[in-house]
């Protein structure tokens, strides 16, 4: 029998080996059992089949950085008389089988609300059960989806006081509020618990969190994690907890009952809330504050697979130790501290008895209706088209039924609306006219959006972080549309480098925003026989120190330098004289710093390459005035110098 394969009652014995702490019968392990730990003891004959599984227990006080206990994923040895490879696929298969049928399964009180405490607020409004419910008629969509028609207001919460707030006419929306304390809103009771006092920052973003507004945030800082998770975890134990309570209610309804009762709870597809981050390091981040919200009082919270996930997603503290000890900015160290692996995805799933992880799901976005993008900048280093396919690639209408049950699917989900519904929270520290673009063209939320900037202060503003009393030459860059300003951006830096050359100008570094742009002006510099060399974020360490030591001797006289090297490398770059930005950094604190290269004023400038459609880097490097005022000015070249 082993070699032709292991019959089911064995195969599911080894799934439920793992979890559970006393003898069981195979064929009655069905069902959904009490959360407990404790070592099974083989069922006579297996003993020689299946060897010792050790389960370790941890109990420790949940703090901000450290992790709740138990382990759910112990690992299984065999005796070699078995295929390793045999077991593992039907333990693989039999577990997938759960996943699928985990909602069908047999639900109990205890399942509906494990926690009998675990209530809401009734006093406050039911966001959730506000914005899921409202019925949209279709001149309401008409208004919501032309988006020139939307009210634009302004508004001063306590931190962001120049809140930008953007609603479709004819769709009638409370006043939107300012919450002093998110434990007295209508949030369930297990997370509610565990919500740490938040600052008057987190409060102001929770407040449009919480009132399901879109929200785009380019101010963002390291605080915005537990608000942002709060809100997506109390969006989803409601939406569970409907779920379950309903499919209760028709277990114990007669065949007539069901007939006349509508329950419209479900979307076309599971999946309800996609996070996107730049970073192992940052889920992990995320992941560690999901199981602190959700750990019950008795500080026990079972994860599945969580040693797996600390293993994949966790660093090595000696490694990170030396990592801290290099020479860079504390930005770059707080970027890039922990795993700083990009190539990552993985499913969560929800239960009240567990949280777990590595849960199979389907790549298709049909249903989400939350989607949270944070450090969007950090993201925009790696690759901007990705981030653009998903966004272009929500809520579509699947081709496929994928098992769905259409008698329970919200009508709106139904009809192709599950756009409207959809909250997007895109977060980033810097500006940017692709995200406003995100924002404007590809979010539809029918409860509008709400757009968060910080006050203008003076210690903000790049220019003035400039060290050196140096010209700072700001030249204008005309042109009817994008790619009118992008050609003629070329002819007058082809310019200025044919003049540099011709002066046989040495020790000029060219600062490139754009890496589709860095290889079209290095085609052009080649073709025009101007010496130079090139750094790029994968320049390798051998060719990269060669460039270097080419540039700072004066044997090639240019330098050009990429704003994705400058990210993942920030390197001080020695003897420089002169700095051309071929466009304003992305990072706008990215211009002082690599203006800072220079160290001796004397015969030196920084030339910054700028037009309208640079508004937005111009404004935190100049200030908003100052842009206007540049922008408008008849004069191509404005200079500006920072008094010592």
């Amino acid at each position: 029998m082993l070699k032709n394969g292991i019959s089911k009652s064995l195969a599911h014995l080894i799934v439920e080996y793992r979890v559970n702490n006393k003898n069981i019968n195979p064929l009655k392990a069905e069902g959904t059992y009490k959360r407990s730990i404790i070592r099974a003891k083989a069922p006579k004959g297996l003993d020689g089949l299946l060897g010792t599984k050790r389960r370790k227990v941890e109990e420790e006080e949940i703090e901000e950085k450290s992790r709740s206990s138990s382990e759910s994923d112990g690992e299984l040895e065999f005796d070699d008389r078995v295929g390793r490879d045999e077991l593992f696929e039907l333990l693989k298969r039999k577990e997938e089988d759960a996943d699928e049928s985990d909602e069908e399964a047999e639900i109990t009180d205890d399942e509906v609300d494990e926690d009998p405490d675990d209530d809401e607020v009734v006093e406050a409004e039911n966001t959730w059960d506000t914005h899921l419910n409202a019925e949209l008629t279709a001149k309401q969509i008409e208004s919501i989806s032309n988006k020139k028609t939307y009210e634009t207001s302004k508004i001063s919460l306590s931190v962001y006081k120049q809140t930008i707030i953007k609603t479709p006419k004819n769709v009638d929306l409370s006043e939107l509020r300012s919450f002093e304390d998110p434990r007295e809103l209508h949030i369930r009771d297990r997370i509610r618990r565990n919500i740490r006092k938040m600052d008057e920052r987190e409060n102001n973003l929770f407040s449009l969190f919480h009132q399901y507004k879109d929200v785009y945030c380019p101010a963002s800082s390291r605080k915005v994690l537990s608000p942002y998770v709060t809100h997506v975890l109390n969006h989803v134990m409601k939406s569970d907890r409907l779920v379950r309570s309903n499919t209760l209610k028709l277990t114990t309804m007669t065949d007539e009952e069901k007939a006349l009762t509508d329950i419209r709870d479900k979307q076309l597809m599971k999946p309800k809330v996609l996070i996107i981050a730049p970073f192992r390091s940052n889920a992990k981040k995320i992941v560690d504050e999901m199981i602190r919200l959700l750990t019950p009082p008795s500080g026990k919270l079972e994860v599945a697979f969580r040693k797996r996930f600390y293993q994949e997603f966790g660093h090595d503290p000696t490694a990170e130790k030396e990592f801290q000890k290099k020479n860079r900015p504390d930005e770059y160290k707080r970027i890039f501290a922990g795993n700083s692996d990009d190539h990552f995805r993985m499913g969560l799933s929800y239960t009240p008895k567990q949280l777990k992880l590595y849960t199979p799901f389907s790549i298709h976005l049909t249903s989400i209706e939350i989607v949270v993008v944070e450090h969007a900048d950090y993201i925009l280093m790696q690759n901007f088209t990705h981030l653009l396919h998903i966004f272009k690639n929500l809520n579509l209408m699947p081709k496929k039924a994928h098992d769905c049950d259409f008698g329970r699917v919200k009508l709106w989900s139904a009809e192709g609306h599950s756009k409207y519904y959809r909250q997007t929270i895109l977060l980033s520290h810097t500006p940017n006219l692709n995200f406003s673009a995100i924002m404007s063209k590809l979010c539809f939320n029918y409860r509008g959006s709400a757009e968060c900037q910080l006050p203008e202060t003076a210690s903000s503003l790049a220019l003035k972080n400039v060290a050196l009393p140096i010209p700072q030459i700001f030249r204008k860059v005309d042109g009817a549309n994008m790619s009118e300003v992008l050609e003629n951006r070329y002819k007058i830096f082809m310019k200025i480098m044919n003049e540099i050359s011709r002066a046989k100008i040495t020790k000029v570094l060219v600062y490139i925003p754009n890496s589709l742009h860095f290889y079209v002006l290095r085609e052009k510099l080649t073709e025009s026989k101007i010496e130079h060399v090139c750094l790029t974020e994968e320049t390798a360490t051998g060719r990269s120190k060669t460039a270097k030591k080419m540039f700072e001797s004066g044997e090639r006289p240019i330098l050009i330098f990429t704003e994705r090297r400058h990210f993942f490398h920030r390197v001080t770059q020695r003897k420089v004289s002169r700095v051309i930005f071929f466009a304003p950094p992305s990072f706008p604190h990215y211009y002082a710093e690599v203006s800072n290269f220079i160290i001796d004023p004397s015969f030196s400038d920084v030339t910054v390459l700028c037009s309208r459609f640079d508004m937005l880097q111009l404004e935190s490097i100049l200030g908003k005035n100052e842009a206007k005022s540049l922008t408008r000015n008849k004069k191509d070249i404005v200079c500006f110098m920072n008094e010592k």
